[in-house]
């Protein structure tokens, strides 16, 4: 980027960021895996480098050299992710508008005044940056064009130079060099320094690319590229009419005019002219032609032209398309004619759509002609979102989008918005609000069918509440016994027995009154004088107080295995291991000390087979399972709210569609259902986040349809401009 226009480009950032949220995200997923990556060849280099210099023993001043490298590399070592961030800081904020980007000039660059002078070293120093940088883009050319065309978006730029892109190589290359140049060292060692580091580091930046392309993909920052400009269609129309010089001059102007923005509450039932339109009888002639067109006549007239329309494809094809292609553009005025060419654009975005099903395409393609006459009638169609037929179409492709399983002429959706089609077929004339009514109808089935589908979720939902319940039961009496597990002193009969049996004690507790409640307290202090009891007693006094305490502990444990329903026989097996674990602590203390032996391993709670089954957890026997790691990311999991739909990929491949119907208090269990109201699945949050990490979740609450459509479709007449 030039000197001259990067103040344009700084100027577009300024404001409100869409995307800084989104860019934030990536910054920081790139900050600690980077740091990550960092850290490992940091340990490789200093590990290879003192095999270099064992190997150069009898080269004096090779191997001194190669230890001043390592004792460089070793003060990296300390804390590499700190700094990599601290300095990664730096670089990310020049490039992403933040801050004025620095240049071999030394300074910034935004405007042109004095620019200091730069010796040779420095200019070697970029120089060494740009070649590192170079291998490194090669080395990830497959990722990085999508990455750099994503981030483009999200600054609200055309397009990076590699140079600018604010994750690419050379603002991490950047980063490194400014970390090799803090080192106190020559200036030949932090090149060489810099130059293996690169090296090492680069090898990990491909799956951070990727990763990164996975998550953007995840938030819908252009999933499938962006069609940014529908140029073919639009050439072909515009090859098929005369493009006069007035027509190309009065085009911006028309465009500003029909995407300028109105307020939500713009009234659709007083139809605004755009500046220019024709209110002659050719006007008239045009709005009549339309109107049988709409009736299902194939042959219609504009003066002494006819036209032939195939109305039975108008559901699969652009029928707008066609008109233009028969050359009705030569026979309208500008306005007219930029009108329907934005409006034969649009179909094109809605059949182009892979994500909207082909039947309901083929029922939004129905209404082409009557979204003609409504958008040459108010032209804030365009530029209110709104406005009731451009809801009314987002609700339909929103509505099929998220249909599970296959979309068929049988199914209530398709029936429900055939209805509000053939209604509008029939009833439209020159009164808009035949689709605001239409609109209302279909929201209102819409919503009695989640709030149906809802009901049927909900009854699993007093369920889930008290498996969440016993969930954070559990947790806190296995947080009260974490204590006692690493104590080596303490029997392993005895720590099997507080994971295993007392367990459910400490749970039935937390439930019956929380950890402020009199139950909690017993089973607390009942646990903490069993722990007290079997290890050794070294005096006659200790061992007096465990004979007068032990009749009062019997009685707490018997009481809190009873209230947990505890089975029997497992309730006798202890008490007899017990008495043994007595008479050892009391003999333990009359006898010298031994060399204390390791404590054999005990699993953990959560792992282990239990010796009995408490009726409290519905849960059977639990069988070891492999430990899972947590996901560390939880953002998607943090941002759902009840209504959000979800993409999930089952174990056969197939993706469901599903909505958030209900959260538990705690937020530890999700309940989704289809729209059908057919399945419903709960997760728990755990398992929610791990979906989301290996892209078996993906959110599918996506801009409206219609409101991307013109988005793209201004971007294009803008581009063309």
């Amino acid at each position: 980027m030039t000197v001259d226009n990067w103040a344009g480009e700084a100027g577009k950032q300024d404001g409100f960021r869409p995307y800084a949220g989104i860019l934030a995200e990536c910054r920081g997923m790139l900050e600690k895996r980077a740091g990550a990556a960092l850290e490992r060849a940091l340990a490789a280099l200093v590990e290879g480098l003192e095999a270099r210099r064992q190997e150069s023993a009898g080269e004096l001043e090779k191997s001194l050299s190669l230890l001043q490298t390592q004792d460089q590399l070793r003060s990296l070592v300390k804390d590499p992710a700190a700094m990599f961030r601290t300095a990664f800081a730096t670089s990310f904020r020049a490039r992403a508008g933040e801050a004025p980007p620095q240049t071999v000039y030394g300074g910034d660059t935004r405007g042109l005044g004095e620019l200091s002078l730069v010796d040779d070293e420095q200019v070697s120093e970029q120089l060494a940056v740009k070649s590192l940088a170079n291998r490194l883009q090669v080395r990830c050319e497959g990722e990085l064009p999508d990455l750099e065309a994503r981030v483009a978006f999200m600054l609200g730029r055309e397009s990076l130079e590699s140079g600018a892109n604010p994750l690419g190589p050379t603002a991490l290359c950047e980063t490194l060099k400014n970390m090799c140049w803090a080192l106190d060292t020559t200036r030949e060692t932090k090149l060489m320094v810099f130059d293996l580091l690169a090296g090492h580091f680069g090898e990990e930046l491909v799956p951070i690319y990727k990763d990164l392309n996975e998550l953007l993909v995840a938030r819908r920052i252009l999933p499938l590229g962006r069609p940014w400009v529908k140029r073919a269609a639009q050439d072909r129309r515009q090859s098929t009419r005369p493009e006069s010089s007035d027509r190309r001059k009065s085009t911006p102007s028309v465009i500003e005019q029909l995407f300028s923005p109105q307020g939500a509450g713009a009234s659709s039932a007083a139809p605004a002219m755009p500046a220019g339109w024709d209110t002659s009888s050719r006007g008239a002639e045009l709005m009549q032609m339309l109107t049988r067109l709409q009736m299902g006549d194939g042959l219609v007239a504009l003066g002494e032209h006819e036209f032939a329309v195939d109305n039975a494809a108008a559901g699969t094809s652009n029928v707008v398309n066609a008109l233009l292609e028969a050359g009705l553009g030569k026979h309208l005025g500008a306005v007219e004619g930029i009108v329907i060419d934005v409006v034969a654009t649009l179909f094109d975005y809605i059949f182009d759509d892979d994500r909207v099903p082909a039947p309901m395409k083929g029922l939004i393609g129905r209404m082409q002609i009557p979204v003609l006459k409504l958008a040459m009638m108010d032209h804030s169609f365009f530029s209110n979102r709104s406005q009731p037929a451009r809801r009314l179409i987002n609700a339909l492709a929103q509505a099929a989008i998220t249909w599970d399983g296959e979309l068929t002429a049988d199914s209530w959706l398709y029936r429900s918005a055939e209805t509000a089609v053939l209604r509008i077929q029939n009833e439209f004339s020159n009164n808009p609000e035949v689709f605001a009514a239409c609109l209302g109808t279909f929201e209102h089935e819409l919503a009695e069918q989640e709030r149906r589908a809802d009901e049927r979720a909900a009854a699993i939902t007093g369920r889930l509440e008290q498996r969440e319940r016993l969930e954070i039961a559990r947790t806190v009496g296995q947080n009260a016994i974490a204590g006692h597990e690493g104590n080596a002193a303490l029997p392993a009969s005895v720590r099997r027995f507080l994971a295993e049996c007392w367990l459910p004690v400490l749970a039935r507790a937390a439930l019956d009154g929380g950890e402020s409640g009199e139950a909690w307290s017993e089973a607390c202090a009942t646990m903490d004088e069993l722990v007290w009891s079997v290890l050794p007693k070294t005096d006659a006094n200790e061992r007096h107080r465990l004979v007068q305490r032990l009749p009062a502990l019997l009685k707490g444990l018997r009481a809190g295995m009873q209230a947990a329903e505890i089975d029997q026989g497992a309730r006798e097996t202890f008490f007899t291991e017990l008495v043994k674990l007595h008479a050892a602590a009391i003999k333990a203390g009359m006898t010298p000390p031994a060399a204390p032996s390791p404590a054999p391993p005990v699993a953990s709670p959560a792992a282990a087979e239990p010796l009995l089954e408490a009726p409290l957890f519905p849960t059977g026997r639990r069988t070891p399972a492999a430990p899972v790691e947590e996901p560390q990311e939880t953002f998607e999991v943090e941002m759902l709210r009840r209504g959000d739909w979800l993409e999930l990929t089952d174990e056969a491949g197939e993706v469901r569609r599903v909505r958030l119907t209900w959260i538990s208090p705690a937020r530890t269990m999700y309940l989704f259902a289809n729209r059908q109201g057919q399945r419903a699945l709960a997760l728990t949050r755990s398992e929610l986040a791990r979906r989301f990490a290996r892209k078996e979740a993906m959110a599918a609450n996506d801009q409206a349809l219609m409101d991307r459509i013109v988005d793209n479709v201004l971007d294009s007449y803008q581009t063309q401009a």
